[in-house]
């Protein structure tokens, strides 16, 4: 994802960008390498993901896995460096994937606004032919 994510930008790298990718694809399997320091409160990616934004691309990736690979998907731990963000992260993921509301998001959307990625998407999806 672009530096600077947050929600909504991830909701428009992920229908214009990641799932076209997939789909194209077509995966037997689909490994996650779920790394939590795109939340905005992780001091080393700079990004700005919410723990909700992982709720609903962990769902969003689960419906891709039912849809183009029987369901068969796994994810792994790889990062997130902020301690509160990363169990709330991790027990989001797990929600998602028992198919059960998310708790609360405590620390909430990011602070700072993002910036508009459409032209970088639009070049983006004309680089790989999406």
């Amino acid at each position: 994802l672009p530096a600077y994510c947050v929600d909504a930008s991830l909701r428009q790298c992920y229908d214009k960008i990641i799932r076209p990718a997939i789909e194209r694809f077509n995966p037997d399997f689909i490994l996650i390498s779920a790394g939590f320091d795109a939340h905005w409160s992780d001091p080393l990616a700079n990004l700005q993901l919410s723990t909700s934004g992982y709720y609903t691309i962990t769902r969003d990736l689960l419906q891709v896995a039912d849809h183009l690979c029987d369901g068969r998907i796994a994810f792994v731990l790889e990062g997130g460096y902020d301690p509160e963000a990363l169990a709330d992260n991790v027990g989001t993921v797990l929600c998602a994937l028992a198919e059960r509301k998310p708790r609360e998001d405590r620390l909430g959307p990011a602070p700072v606004d993002e910036p508009n990625i459409s032209q970088l998407i639009d070049e983006l999806r004309g680089i790989h032919s999406l």
